[in-house]
């Protein structure tokens, strides 16, 4: 899915003396056309249409945050936290779709027996997880949501703020999302104890994705420039996407560490397959430790290149 979706904002070396308004409104009409593109295909089970359904979710969502003073909060807030009940029901069918391949990978042909039971018992949780999805998307909510996001992508409720240019908004909402970054980063690193720390590094991948959303359509305002601007800016995108990524697979061997917990009573498997789903645990450990060095890595990496050096 590209980054930028939609019809074209204001682009080249003068996209910042454009009212901020232009570069919101095209980053909200995109997210609303991927969303409305991507019903039919996540009711059909379309491969990888529900985290795409999710991403568009959560890149609007990111969008009403980062420019909150561009527009109504009395209309946005409400239709934020809609956004993420639907990104929430969403949420379980790919929680179950990402499980089911890491494990078929780590169990792979020699485990055969095993492998079966378990890629049966995850694409049961998938079904039964997409049904619910699919219940919420045929709701009076689900209809009321869709129809609140046209009316925003075609008459957003402008702020005076959205009058102002993005000279003067954009440095100052990207460093704002950059400083909510830095403190969740500062604080998950600071701690010693590993399970809270997971838990803090979670809270700071959402600030990564975050930050990362409302980068796209600033860098894709360079529309591909030379310029130092525009390079700066997309070393600044690739370093929080790298984080983004890291802290990504971090997440995803504690996701797996608690299935593999589970597993055995909830399968029955004999004390081998008991055994087996153990030594999986033990690799995701130390796949764990590896990621929470790739971390350490990306997060001074990304710290290099913070926003504020470069957007001015």
């Amino acid at each position: 899915m590209d980054d930028d979706v939609g019809p074209p904002g204001p682009r080249g070396p003068q996209w910042q003396e454009a009212e901020v308004s232009r570069l919101v409104q095209s980053r909200i009409a995109g997210q609303v056309d991927e969303i409305r593109r991507l019903d039919p295909l996540v009711r059909y089970d379309a491969p990888d249409a529900v985290h795409a359904m999710r991403v568009a979710l959560r890149r609007l969502s990111a969008a009403l945050a980062t420019f909150r003073p561009t527009l109504e909060r009395t209309v946005t807030e409400p239709m934020r936290e809609e956004l993420r009940w639907l990104a929430r029901t969403l949420g379980a069918a790919r929680d179950a779709e990402v499980q089911r391949a890491r494990l078929d990978d780590s169990l792979g042909d020699d485990h055969a027996a095993v492998r079966r039971r378990v890629d049966h018992r995850l694409r049961e949780q998938y079904a039964q997880a997409h049904a619910v999805a699919l219940v919420a998307m045929d709701s009076d909510r689900y209809r009321a949501l869709l129809d609140s996001l046209d009316r925003l992508a075609t008459e957003p409720p402008w702020t005076s703020t959205a009058g102002e240019t993005a000279r003067v908004v954009v440095p100052e909402r990207l460093e704002r999302d950059w400083t909510r970054l830095d403190r969740r980063m500062d604080l998950a690193l600071r701690t010693d104890d590993p399970v809270h720390r997971a838990t803090l590094l979670h809270d700071a991948r959402r600030a990564a994705k975050r930050l990362r959303y409302a980068l796209e359509p600033v860098v894709a305002a360079y529309d591909g420039g030379d310029g130092t601007q525009a390079r700066r800016a997309q070393r600044t995108l690739m370093g929080i996407k790298d984080l983004q990524s890291v802290l990504g697979d971090l997440q995803d061997t504690v996701v797996t560490r608690q299935l593999l917990r589970e597993l055995p009573s909830e399968l029955g498997l004999d004390p081998d397959g008991s055994f087996l789903l153990g030594r999986l645990h033990g690799r995701e450990e130390s796949a764990a430790q590896h990621a929470m060095r790739s971390v350490d890595e990306a997060w001074q990496a990304a710290r290099r290149s913070r926003p504020r050096r470069w957007l001015v």
